[in-house]
C-alpha cells in the first residue's frame, strides 16, 4: 500500500511526463484516433476519479472567506481572460485566441488540492476555488464567448451548458454522493485511482492529437511561438494569483496555483466539440509545457517552503 501510495504522488507531481507520452502516441499511432469519440466519457471518468479522493466537507471551514474568493474567481476567471482575449485576437488567429480564451475561461484542475498539500498551501481553500469553479463553469464559459468572440450563435449556448454541467458539475456531484456513502471503501483504493485517470488521460490527449496529426505536424513550427506567449501568460495569472488576494502564504500558494493549473482536458474537449479542430489543436499543444512548469514551480517552491521551515525550526 506504501508503495501504491508513494506511486500515486509521482503521479500527480509529474503529470507533464504522462502528456509527454500522450503527444508522442498521437503522432506516432494513429490507431489510437479510434477512442476519440469516447473523450467526453473519458472526461468524466478522470474528473470522477479525482474528485473522490477530494474530502470536499474540509472546505466548510472556509465560507468565511467567500468575497475573496468571489473576487478571485471574477479578477482571474473572467475579467483577466476578457482582457487578453481582446488583446490576443489581433496578435494570433482566430483559432489560437479563442483556445486560449476558452483555456483560461476553465475551471481550476481538479489536482489543484493536490498541489496544495504538497507546497503546505491552504488544501480546504484549493477544495473550496475548485467547487466553486466547476459549478460556475456551465454558466460563465458559454455566456462569455458569446458576449466576446461574435463567433457563438446563441442557439448553442444551452448545448454548451449541457455539455460543461455534464463533464464538469456531474462527475463532482457524483463523487460527493458516493464519498458520503462509501468513504471508508474509497479511502483504502483510492492510490489506485491516479494510475487509472493517468491511462484515461493519456488516450484522451493521445485520441484528441492523432485526429489532427497532420495538421499538427504542418503547423509545429509555427505554434512554438504562440506555444512561448501564452505560457508567459499563464505565468502572468500565476504571480498576479499568488500576490494580489491574500497576504497569507498558504493562501498565496492556493489562489497563485488556481490562477495558472486551470482544467486543460476540458479545454481540448470542448474546443474539439464547438470550436473546430485547430483551436482543440492548439490548446493541446499547450499540455506539455503547462504541466511541466506546474511541476517547475511546485519543485521551486516546495524548496521555498522547506527552507524557510529549516529557518523557523533552528530559531
Amino acid at each position: 500500500m506504501q508503495r501504491m501510495n508513494q506511486l500515486e504522488h509521482l503521479v500527480e507531481k509529474n503529470l507533464w511526463l504522462a502528456v509527454t507520452l500522450s503527444i508522442v502516441i498521437g503522432f506516432t499511432v494513429p490507431q489510437v484516433s479510434v477512442f476519440y469519440p469516447y473523450v467526453k466519457e473519458m472526461l468524466m471518468f478522470i474528473v470522477f476519479l479525482t474528485a473522490l479522493k477530494l474530502d470536499f466537507p474540509e472546505f466548510k471551514g472556509v465560507f468565511a472567506s467567500l468575497p475573496r474568493v468571489a473576487a478571485f474567481y471574477a479578477a482571474f476567471f473572467i475579467v483577466f481572460p476578457a482582457v487578453v482575449f481582446l488583446i490576443v485576437r489581433n496578435l494570433l488567429p482566430m483559432e489560437y485566441a479563442l483556445g486560449l480564451f476558452v483555456a483560461f475561461l476553465m475551471p481550476a484542475g481538479v489536482s489543484t488540492p493536490a498541489y496544495a498539500d504538497f507546497l503546505k498551501g491552504k488544501i480546504e481553500l484549493s477544495l473550496f476555488i475548485v467547487a466553486l469553479t466547476m459549478f460556475a463553469a456551465p454558466f460563465v464559459v458559454p455566456a462569455m464567448l458569446f458576449l466576446l468572440t461574435g463567433k457563438i450563435a446563441s442557439e448553442t449556448l444551452a448545448p454548451m451548458f449541457g455539455m460543461l454541467a455534464t463533464l464538469l458539475a456531474l462527475p463532482v456531484a457524483a463523487a460527493i454522493v458516493v464519498r458520503k456513502f462509501a468513504c471508508n471503501a474509497i479511502e483504502k483504493t483510492r492510490s489506485v485511482y491516479s494510475l487509472v485517470s493517468l491511462v484515461a488521460i493519456i488516450l484522451l490527449i493521445a485520441s484528441s492529437l492523432a485526429v489532427t496529426a497532420d495538421e499538427a505536424r504542418a503547423k509545429a513550427f509555427s505554434l512554438a511561438l504562440p506555444v512561448a506567449f501564452v505560457i508567459a501568460l499563464f505565468g502572468a495569472a500565476l504571480f498576479l494569483g499568488y500576490t494580489f488576494v491574500s497576504r497569507d502564504a498558504r493562501e498565496r500558494v492556493s489562489f497563485g496555483l488556481a490562477a495558472y493549473y486551470r482544467n486543460y482536458l476540458a479545454a481540448i474537449v470542448f474546443t474539439g466539440l464547438f470550436l473546430g479542430t485547430e483551436a482543440m489543436l492548439f490548446v493541446t499543444m499547450l499540455q506539455i509545457p503547462l504541466d511541466l512548469t506546474t511541476s517547475v514551480y511546485a519543485l521551486a517552491l516546495g524548496k521555498k517552503q522547506n527552507a524557510v521551515q529549516t529557518a523557523k525550526n533552528k530559531k
